[in-house]
């Protein structure tokens, strides 16, 4: 049976019928309000005084691509949320239907507004907290407008892989370099793996909004110059032999990952490990890509792709937060993108392998001896 409304809230919310939801704690209707005859969307979430205090400062959070948050209520320990219902579809539905394609100047009109409105929730001191395809909003007039800002959980399962509890503006800007690498086109320039792992590797290493906005505004230039740099080759076997001063060479980059050094961190605190890589092949070794399994554990900014002569070494560094986590053991794999086969390798497409490494960090109490 469809749960209904409190009292006080259908003297406000006409029509009101419910829509599934990803959490099975949240209940949500559509109505249309009262007084003003908007369309409105009503969710039903768990309180606590980190919740209320969130959708308070979330309020505040008030620019012309950020979709109205009107108000919250607190009824028999449930917090209730209502913000305006916007015409049109979200990002997923409208992504599906025009067959995932977008052109470069697209995607900026999309983005560029869309990083405008994260800058709204920062200022008033809070994350978004739940950036997806799902919350993004393409209106009638084909803009892109944020929902549920503030009040996303950003410890729903859902939202883990980047946020979690106490997620900062931080980790809405990974969400925002995630977005544009899924959108980015796949034709012209960028059919090239070659010019897909420089653009990706630039976006995903922005640390501020301001950053990737630059990266977007130069989408194109900078798509170009990575052709020009690989001498237009398009596979990772071409790029080898593009490279300044490289040779043609013969065999195969092998890929080695190690840890060399143990990682004792104090909780709450930060602090750096390394990732050892080992090129045992005949041939130059390339790394495209370097990702990360959890929030904790982030790359240091490195120039990509990374260059190892066979036989040669190299390291990857990594910065450890250990803000929010507790004293205990804590494993993360490592995901790169090389030119090397082989192994537990998947293969990606035109002479492209998708490694997976792992390391490890202890985390120990301030008092610990």
């Amino acid at each position: 049976m469809s749960e209904l409304l409190p009292a006080i809230l259908t003297r406000q919310i006409a029509n009101a019928g419910v829509v599934a939801t990803p959490q099975p704690d949240v209940n949500a209707w559509i109505g249309s309000d009262i007084h003003t005859g908007r369309p409105v969307m009503v969710r039903r979430i768990p309180s606590s005084e980190a919740v209320q205090n969130r959708l308070t400062a979330a309020l505040d959070a008030v620019h012309q691509t950020v979709v109205p948050f009107r108000r919250w209520m607190l009824v028999d320990g449930s917090v209730y949320t209502i913000r305006d219902v916007l015409k049109g579809k979200n990002l997923r539905q409208y992504w599906m239907g025009v067959g995932g394609r977008a052109d470069t100047e697209t995607l900026r009109r999309w983005i560029v507004p869309l990083l405008d409105g994260l800058a709204a929730f920062h200022a008033a001191g809070i994350a978004h907290g739940g950036l997806s395809l799902d919350n993004l909003i393409i209106g009638d007039d084909l803009r892109m407008y944020i929902a549920d800002g503030g009040i996303c959980d950003p410890a729903a399962p859902h939202h883990n892989n980047v946020y979690g509890p106490g997620a900062g503006p931080s980790a809405d800007i990974v969400a925002a370099t995630k977005l544009v690498t899924a959108l980015l086109p796949k034709s012209g320039p960028f059919a090239s793996p070659v010019v897909r792992a420089r653009v990706e590797g630039l976006v995903l290493r922005c640390e501020t909004l301001a950053a990737l906005r630059e990266v977007l505004e130069g989408l194109d230039e900078i798509a170009m110059d990575s052709i020009t740099k690989a001498g237009g080759q398009p596979s990772a076997g071409d790029m080898r032999s593009g490279l300044p001063g490289a040779r043609v060479e013969k065999g195969h980059p092998q890929l080695v990952c190690d840890q060399p050094d143990r990682c004792t961190i104090v909780s709450g605190s930060g602090g750096e490990l390394n990732l050892l890589i080992r090129n045992t092949g005949e041939a130059t070794l390339l790394i495209r890509v370097v990702a990360t399994q959890h929030p904790w554990l982030n790359v240091r900014q490195i120039p990509l792709p990374i260059v190892i002569a066979p036989n040669g070494t190299g390291r990857i560094p990594f910065v450890v937060s250990a803000a929010r986590l507790a004293p205990g053991d804590y494993r993360s794999q490592v995901f790169l993108s090389t030119n090397a086969p082989g192994g537990q390798a998947e293969n990606l497409a035109s002479g492209w392998y998708r490694h997976t490494a792992a390391v490890t960090a202890r985390i120990i109490s301030a008092g610990y001896r």
